[in-house]
């Protein structure tokens, strides 16, 4: 195994033992009691579709293909504060304004009702404000802009899915779903002009945020450019 793959899988565990402290420390301590927030339309009109519990979990295999598909530093180093960003920003909004989701009982089935029913019996129906499933997924699908437009429409599409499941599921309310896209928005934009992520291209030991500010400045307005266009 190379070194660069190593030290994806160590960042990797440090970003999951950072999102398993913050996310299940605001189920368990949030400041206030949790709200229910008000039922949206949408939500009255989708059903719960316990076979779309399937692309709900796929969003375990999505990060997992991340240690397979990214290639440089650079990337790596995007990725990765992409995502801290976004887990910091919900983790805040779990602790200060704790939602709750009230879900709908049911009798499974078939075999899909029985995951789902096992799905909710050890994911909290806290934090629901904004989507973490949402956010990370989309944050993954923006990381890949200026790299390859092929992954970058890819994985929009796979976060999409993800994000519809987490309503068919009744894992979240249809408000969580675009707050945690903007979440995603707003992690990808600060980590692309305000931390000094970028490496260099060959995979190297040195410092998480090593910084070349002539080459990879013109990366980030290039990239912002196609993003006007």
């Amino acid at each position: 195994m190379s070194t660069f793959t190593v030290e994806k899988f160590k960042k990797g565990l440090l970003l999951l033992a950072y999102f398993v402290l913050g996310y299940y420390g605001a189920a368990h301590f949030s400041f206030f009691e949790p709200l229910a927030l008000p039922l949206h339309p949408i939500d009255k009109m989708l059903p719960v579709v316990p076979w779309t519990v399937w692309i709900y979990m796929s969003e375990y295999v999505l990060f997992a293909a991340l240690i397979f598909l990214i290639d440089t530093q650079e990337l790596m180093s995007r990725v990765m504060i992409g995502m801290f960003v976004c887990l910091t920003t919900s983790i805040v909004f779990f602790f200060v304004f704790p939602t709750v989701i009230e879900r709908t009982p049911f009798i499974p089935l078939d075999f899909n009702g029985t995951v789902l029913l096992w799905l909710r019996t050890w994911e909290t129906p806290r934090n629901c404000f904004p989507s973490l499933h949402v956010g990370l997924c989309y944050v993954i699908s923006f990381s890949f802009l200026g790299h390859s437009w092929k992954k970058v429409i890819f994985f929009f599409i796979w976060a999409t899915l993800i994000s519809v499941s987490t309503i068919t599921t009744e894992q979240h309310y249809f408000l969580d779903v675009p707050s945690g896209f903007l979440v995603a928005v707003f992690s990808f934009v600060f980590s692309l002009l305000w931390v000094p992520f970028y490496l260099k291209e060959s995979p190297s030991k040195n410092k998480f945020f090593e910084y070349d500010s002539n080459q990879n400045d013109k990366k980030v307005f290039g990239i912002l450019a196609r993003l006007r266009g």
